[in-house]
């Protein structure tokens, strides 16, 4: 059963501290666009950062409002509750992205946050190994044990992961360092993959945000950076390192508030989460970028289907408040 803290968001209440206020999302009422359907929804207070997928098609929850993992178990019952699989103790005090280097295993990232101002303690991100093999669909309690990679002492705020698998990389996007940082995990050596004006903070921004989601594929590393409202991609070398320069996909009011996405595996097709949107955009390419569907509360992060029949449904992560839980929603596009 999922244990709440009393901490909220790091990043929603990190964005607050600094504009003076939390991002007022557009209505989804006020759109036509359709609306995702909830999965899975978590108790009031509870904010998803991020999620995996699972080849068998059960999440992993990433909660931000707690330093834990929850498991959902495909197609979970109305009145499930989702079990804390895996815990993890100071300095973490929430958990944000997560990545899949093999089949079942997992690698996540943990930041602190101060309580009371809400802003990220520097240097106290955490990359963490979950090793699920083996684990069924009645994934218990805790029967997780995460293995730390890597302290990651020079980061400011440790946001979406992803792997470069075929050599054991991982990369991920520091919001408030802005730069994207390089961990080999059989070493836990830590290196900077890439560090432009493109993953930067922009203190002048509304949001002051740098690099925030981060995927790969087909030689490039494909990020968004919240402050920027941009979209954007960096060559990168076999090793994972960028080779620049890199290059604007989309920017401007069309994603104000660019979170993290997923890849379509077209090009450099996405489908982004947009926090003050309060949905999901799709960017086509050369076919331009247009609204997909409306989330019933802050989407966080996305991710496509992978089993059969499954691959053309968009799983989104939620955060909630104090009032309602954050969750799963989900949305089957054309």
């Amino acid at each position: 059963m999922l244990a709440l803290h009393k901490s909220t968001a790091v990043i929603s209440l990190f964005l607050s501290s600094l504009t003076g206020a939390v991002p007022q999302a557009s209505s989804p009422s006020s759109t036509a666009l359709p609306t995702a359907t909830p999965y899975y929804t978590f108790p009031p207070g509870t904010n998803v950062e991020n999620l995996a997928l699972r080849s068998n098609g059960g999440i992993l929850a990433n909660i931000i409002s707690a330093p834990q993992i929850a498991y959902i178990p495909p197609s979970p019952p109305a009145d499930s509750e989702a079990p804390v699989i895996a815990s993890f103790g100071p300095p973490a005090n929430g958990v944000l992205g997560v990545a899949e280097m093999e089949d079942d295993v997992f690698y996540v990232v943990t930041e602190r946050d101060n309580l009371t101002t809400s802003i990220p303690t520097n240097g106290t991100g955490q990359v963490w190994r979950l090793d699920l093999r083996g684990c069924d669909d009645d994934v218990v309690e805790g029967k997780v044990t995460p293995e730390l990679v890597a302290n990651v002492k020079d980061s400011g705020l440790l946001n979406g992961v992803d792997a470069i698998k075929e050599i054991g990389v991982l990369l991920l996007a520091d919001s408030i360092a802005g730069k994207i940082w390089r961990i080999e995990v059989s070493t836990g050596d830590i290196s900077v993959a890439i560090e432009d004006e493109l993953t930067a903070v922009d203190l002048s921004a509304q949001f002051r945000l740098g690099a925030n989601g981060v995927h790969v594929q087909d030689s490039y590393a494909y990020f968004t950076n919240t402050g920027l409202q941009l979209y954007a991609r960096t060559p990168i070398s076999p090793a994972g390192y960028g080779t620049g320069p890199s290059e604007v996909l989309n920017q401007g009011s069309s994603s104000p508030a660019p979170d993290d996405f997923a890849l379509t595996g077209q090009g450099s097709g996405a489908f982004i989460t947009d926090a003050d949107l309060m949905g999901v955009i799709r960017f086509e390419g050369n076919s331009g970028i247009a609204p997909l569907v409306a989330t019933g509360t802050r989407p966080t992060a996305a991710r496509l289907g992978m089993r059969c029949g499954d691959e053309d449904v968009l799983y989104i992560s939620t955060a909630g408040n104090e009032t309602f839980g954050g969750g799963i929603e989900t949305y089957k596009y054309v």
